[in-house]
């Protein structure tokens, strides 16, 4: 696996990332749709968006502008889905050495490892209590995959979640700590919901796809947004009802909502479609070489 440095990213770091703005991960966003204002209000100038390539085995930083900033290397092999915590932590599914890197922001190098056992992530995320699950495509062996879970601070699994032998492509944890998936059953794509992050009470919910599913994210007005490849992005219940909100896009691999919940955020072939929300307009394109599959905005915290 290749490594380099970071490029000049911790610079423009230092530049960009001054004060502390309100804002945390896509855990933590504010209330979406029905309450937002009229007007759209992008989040503090210091957030910045992060685009995972896998081909590439790299992740470009942006400032919400669109300036690239910096490129991040050091260990990445075929990065996946990605996640960045109210910190400024950033999470790299790295698919390729399946384990899942950590990115103090700024850093040259990771900060931890978490080792996924031989398996291959497709996502990560964050619960607000710290526990870090893993989606993965595959299973060591090849077959179905699972999500593994990290206690908080661990760097080895602490236990595993599944559902009747799904193939998991990206999750989300709301303000509760429910945990969200999209996966795919036999030839449906579907969403499983774990209550807690946990085994028990695990239920599919009545959202499916004719073909794979993409991305997955929870807001705290307890709704959720998907995306189905080609599909477009709707709003959900979580209880699985449709709200009737839809915002047509294409290609859409992982998707995110910004710090504020006013931008949704989408990977796609070319880069990361950002679109305001919940109006859906297409208000950015931050453009990167290779198909992008990972999407995450940093907060801009200190």
């Amino acid at each position: 696996m290749s490594g380099s440095t970071l490029r000049p990213i911790a610079a423009a770091l230092a530049l960009v990332i001054i004060a502390a703005c309100s804002g945390g991960s896509s855990a933590q966003v504010a209330s979406s749709a029905g309450i937002q204002p009229a007007v759209h209000r992008p989040p503090d100038a210091k957030t910045l968006v992060y685009v995972s390539q896998e081909a590439a085995n790299r992740i470009s930083a942006f400032r919400l502008d669109g300036k690239r900033i910096g490129t991040i290397r050091k260990r990445v092999d075929y990065p996946q889905g990605i996640f960045a915590d109210a910190q400024g932590t950033l999470y790299i599914a790295n698919r390729g050495a399946s384990d899942v890197l950590e990115f103090n922001r700024g850093a040259a190098s990771p900060s931890k490892i978490l080792s996924d056992d031989n398996e291959q992530p497709e996502d990560v995320t964050v619960c607000p209590d710290g526990t870090v699950y893993v989606a993965n495509i595959l299973g060591a062996s090849g077959g179905a995959g699972d999500i593994t879970v990290y206690a908080h601070a661990s760097r080895n699994p602490t236990r595993t979640l599944n559902y009747n032998g799904g193939f998991f492509f990206f999750l989300t944890c709301d303000a509760q700590g429910n945990v969200f998936s999209t996966l795919v059953l036999g030839t449906t794509g579907t969403v499983v919901e774990f209550p807690g992050g946990q085994q028990s009470g695990a239920t599919q919910l009545p959202i499916f796809f004719g073909g794979n599913p993409s991305g997955i994210v929870a807001d705290n007005a307890g709704n959720l947004l998907v995306a189905g490849q080609g599909d477009g992005v709707e709003e959900f219940t979580e209880s699985g009802s449709p709200t009737g909100l839809q915002i047509a896009a294409t290609g859409l691999n992982q998707i995110t909502l910004s710090p504020d919940g006013t931008l949704l955020l989408g990977a796609t072939a070319k880069g990361a479609s950002q679109y305001t929300f919940p109006a859906g307009k297409l208000d950015h394109t931050y453009r990167s070489s290779g198909t992008a599959m990972g999407a995450a905005f940093d907060p801009g915290t200190n």
